[in-house]
């Protein structure tokens, strides 16, 4: 089978009293201003962006703290990314507490009969018992997907699969298969968060992501043709 293939990682950190943002934006722009070509800043927050870069894209507003990674080498790359981006922009804020967490990753495994590849993924998840599954959706859109609690007790976690097509507006990335399976993973801590506990938080999500995925991945792929 072929490795796990991230695609894209979101990160996003709610922020407790995070209005000092209004008066630090320009030290946030000024500290990533060589980074991202693309910026665009306002009382409704901070867009920065860079279309040929892991780091795709960063946004601060008096509420969140939002990363955006695509292609990373490795979770790790995304989690440290998390980790030091958010630490620094929350020490200029002058935050130190996070109300909500989540970091939601996509992993595509290239098919290239698409209508089979659904077919057999629809099979594996009906057949099997280890997602309870309860409530599937069919959507004419990305043919067929649904959604599986995961998690623990301290990090909620949600599953959706589905098939999915490359954009063809979209520049072509060669390790970007044109048609394929997505598992994606939303990771989420709703418990209040202090700023000096974020690496432990992430570590933890990551652990699980590595601990699940090989099972998502057996149950779901099982008997798809991937190429």
């Amino acid at each position: 089978m072929s490795p796990d293939l991230l695609v894209e990682a979101f990160f996003q950190a709610s922020t407790v009293k995070g209005h000092r943002y209004l008066d630090d934006a320009g030290k946030i722009m000024n500290r990533w201003d060589a980074h991202f070509p693309e910026k665009s800043v306002g009382l409704d927050g901070l867009i920065m962006a860079n279309a040929d870069s892991v780091f795709r894209g960063l946004r601060v507003d008096t509420r969140t703290i939002w990363i955006h990674c695509s292609l990373p080498d490795s979770l790790n790359r995304v989690v440290s990314l998390a980790h030091d981006t958010t630490a620094e922009i929350a020490k200029i804020i002058e935050v130190d507490q996070f109300r909500r967490i989540g970091l939601r990753l996509q992993y595509v495994y290239g098919v290239q009969n698409l209508e089979n590849a659904a077919q057999q993924m629809a099979e594996n998840l009906f057949s099997t018992s280890w997602c309870n599954m309860t409530d599937p959706s069919f959507l004419s859109r990305s043919g067929f997907e649904f959604m599986v609690p995961l998690g623990t007790e301290e990090l909620a976690a949600n599953l959706r699969v589905g098939v999915v097509k490359r954009d063809p507006k979209v520049k072509v990335k060669e390790k970007i298969p044109e048609t394929g399976i997505m598992i994606d993973l939303d990771i989420i801590r709703s418990q209040i968060t202090d700023i000096r506990d974020l690496k432990g938080i992430l570590g933890k999500a990551k652990s699980l992501v590595e601990d699940k995925l090989p099972t998502i991945r057996d149950n779901v792929l099982q008997g798809v043709n991937i190429v």
